[in-house]
């Protein structure tokens, strides 16, 4: 491979020109151990004017390395000391501090607290987008078919788990769900749709808890599994799709 050399050339490049030239070695050879010829070390000689520059010296970079603002950042969730990080890094204490600063001046968006208000449940077309099983062997999955609930705020609740139509009662308080019978059409479900009919109406019947975090809807039932949902205005929770 043909290395082409310019006189823009980066320090770590020019580096062990600077340090051979230094060390005695004559100018055909320093230009050697950088990889380059005899004319473009004279070159960089005449540009520096004989003084090695301060960049070509053995330092390290002027800017924390992306790696190095990880260290910091980890040291100081763990209370490491200031003097201890530099001398780990080979930064200067002032360095470190600076960084540290800096990290502390960040804005974090903290999550919204979690809404329990019957209200914010009410009303709204909910379209499910996660669903979940209980117990440590439990995966997450999306829905095999669009599926939908809706909470009329009079007792009701109306939607479609993906292949059947479905209605029922449901007593709303705060963070809960009581006493909700679910009856509704009894299409055969195949495969993946029958799998996730079963779960919504296991989560669904009975009393389960909820709350809305940043727009999402979660009703979970212990033991059972949970739904995930958004809001979504333009889906008619009471019309199944195939």
């Amino acid at each position: 491979m043909t290395v082409r050399f310019c006189n823009q050339l980066v320090a770590e490049l020019y580096q062990p020109f600077w340090a051979a030239w230094q060390a005695g070695e004559f100018l055909t050879d320093a230009s050697a151990v950088a990889g380059t010829h005899r004319k473009r070390g004279l070159a960089w000689l005449r540009q520096a004017g004989g003084v090695r520059p301060r960049r070509g010296r053995n330092l390290q970079g002027r800017y924390l390395s992306f790696a190095e603002r990880e260290e910091i950042a980890l040291a100081r969730v763990t209370g490491e000391s200031i003097r201890s990080l530099a001398a780990r890094l080979g930064r200067s204490p002032s360095t470190i501090s600076r960084e540290l600063a800096r990290l502390a001046a960040l804005v974090y968006r903290a999550a919204p607290p979690p809404t329990t208000d019957p209200k914010a449940l009410v009303g709204i077309d909910w379209q499910l987008t996660v669903m979940a099983g209980a117990g440590p062997d439990a995966t997450a999955s999306t829905p095999a078919a669009p599926a939908a609930v809706r909470f009329d705020g009079k007792g009701h609740l109306s939607g479609s788990d993906g292949c059947n139509s479905m209605g029922g009662n449901v007593t709303i308080t705060p963070g809960h769900l009581d006493d909700v019978a679910i009856g509704g059409t009894l299409m055969e479900c195949p495969g993946a749709r029958h799998d996730q009919y079963t779960l919504m109406l296991s989560v669904l019947r009975g009393s389960s808890i909820w709350d809305i975090v940043d727009g999402q809807l979660t009703i979970t039932k212990a033991g059972v599994g949970s739904l995930s949902w958004h809001a979504a205005p333009g889906l008619s929770p009471t019309s199944p799709r195939s």
